[in-house]
């Protein structure tokens, strides 16, 4: 099975969202910064005006820093790396994922092709927009479902016939 993809900013965007939010770190982030701006509302005309100026923007900072962070460096990365903005083919079977950057057409044979076999996968999950292919924690190839198209029941076939079940849990 072949399939096609070209990577938008919004897929990679999806995937830090996601991939930042499955994070205590994030999440500790974002509720302290939802505790202080709540201590706003209870603050208010009991303390200086400044602390509660002060308490807003604190909070607003907390909660809206990891997305607003993560759309700039999402817009640094396209700017950046030219190999995001390539079209890639990937060509799963039995054996593994083969990827390939090609210019122009996506044929396997053009560009430079890297496998890896299934049980060197880490882990895939699906999303409501994308699959993520994890080959480490931190890193993971991304294949948007619109993109995916008709091939999305063979893609989950065959996901659930070569991984285990602690690498693909649907």
């Amino acid at each position: 099975m072949d399939i096609h993809v070209q990577l938008t900013e919004k897929d990679l965007f999806s995937f830090h969202m996601y991939h930042s939010y499955h994070r205590v770190q994030t999440w500790m982030f974002t509720i302290l910064g939802m505790v202080i701006t709540i201590a706003v509302f209870t603050t208010y005309n009991k303390v200086d005006l400044m602390y509660t100026l002060l308490y807003l923007i604190c909070g607003l900072i907390f909660v809206f820093y990891t997305p607003l962070h993560l759309r700039t460096s999402t817009k640094m990365a396209f700017r950046g790396n030219g190999s995001l903005t390539q079209p890639m083919c990937y060509h799963l079977d039995e054996q593994g994922i083969t990827v390939s950057l090609a210019e122009g057409e996506t044929d396997i044979e053009e560009g430079i092709a890297n496998s890896i076999t299934w049980n060197l996968v880490y882990k895939v999950v699906k999303t409501k927009k994308a699959y993520y292919l994890y080959t480490t924690p931190k890193n993971a190839s991304i294949l948007p479902l619109s993109q995916i198209g008709q091939q999305q029941e063979a893609l989950e076939e065959l996901l659930k016939k070569e991984l285990e079940s602690f690498q693909y849990d649907n």
